[in-house]
């Protein structure tokens, strides 16, 4: 009866299989931890069923009827060999130490293992031409390798230590853009500074002082412009017939004797024409004239 009782009990504590999942007895739960774990294709991370599982240190195997399973093991580090029709063989240790974590185990097709190999090539293309483009300072170029990386399967780590990159170099290069825009306008050359505090609004789309310097450069190149055309508009008045009618005027004016007249015409005629050889002459000789009279 006693050997009865014994046998039973341990018979309680054998890994049962329940629709392709492995569970513990009661008498186990308290000192184990619930593996939860996913199979999935490594290319269209579809789902996998009737896959072949064998925790190979306890040397047991089941055959899941879905795409997951769960497994309840005591803290350790386990190797698990997974098994599938069409798929490569795949062997993963898992350090099992807390419980609720859900692992994922992709599994590769024996045909899929030469686009994989493809896809590993341009995921290493595009993380060269990232950490190029961060040495380089061009932060939206960058910015688009980040984009591009999103549909590839990589490292969580890789990908936290990449934006962390980014994050560090947009705010060394935005800073060094401000820095350069304010020199160039301090310089009176807005233009080129509208140009560089515009890239970094295009790094930066809610920078509040790149923004605001902007606006400023555009309302004082737009003021300056403005001014250009007002002082061209006044010069265009005259042409260059009444210039030259001018210029007659003050010779005339010259010749009579009348240097005061002719003083005002020519310096009238050398404001709209400051190249009028004989404007300047003459003014040269009028105000020798005026010297001499005293006036």
């Amino acid at each position: 009866m006693l050997r009865s009782i014994i046998l039973a009990m341990i018979a309680q504590l054998i890994v049962s299989f329940n629709n392709g999942d492995l569970y513990s007895s009661a008498f186990l739960q308290a000192e184990t931890i619930n593996v939860s774990a996913v199979i999935r294709d490594s290319l269209t991370h579809d789902s996998i069923p009737l896959v072949k599982v064998t925790v190979e240190e306890l040397g047991q195997s089941f055959k899941t009827t879905r795409s997951s399973f769960c497994v309840a093991l005591k803290p350790d580090t386990y190797a698990f060999i997974l098994e599938a029709e069409d798929y490569e063989m795949l062997k993963k240790s898992i350090a099992i130490s807390t419980e609720g974590k859900r692992f994922v185990f992709d599994m590769v097709k024996t045909f899929d293992r030469l686009a994989l190999e493809k896809q590993t090539d341009s995921l290493n293309i595009y993380l060269e031409a990232f950490h190029n483009a961060i040495e380089n300072g061009e932060i939206t170029l960058a910015e688009r390798y980040i984009a591009a990386l999103e549909k590839y399967d990589y490292p969580v780590a890789t990908r936290d230590s990449i934006n962390e990159l980014y994050e560090a170099k947009k705010i060394v290069c935005i800073g060094s853009l401000l820095d350069y825009a304010r020199a160039l306008e301090d310089s009176g050359k807005l233009a080129d500074a509208y140009y560089y505090y515009n890239k970094v609004v295009a790094i930066d789309s809610l920078n509040e002082t790149a923004l605001a310097q902007m606006e400023e450069a555009d309302s004082r190149l737009f003021q300056k412009k403005k001014d250009v055309s007002k002082q061209k508009s006044k010069t265009a008045k005259i042409s260059a017939e009444e210039i030259e009618r001018m210029y007659s005027t003050a010779v005339s004016k010259f010749l009579d004797e009348d240097y005061n007249g002719a003083l005002s015409l020519l310096k009238t005629v050398l404001k709209y024409q400051p190249t009028h050889e004989g404007a300047k002459n003459y003014l040269v000789r009028t105000e020798a004239r005026l010297k001499i009279l005293g006036n």
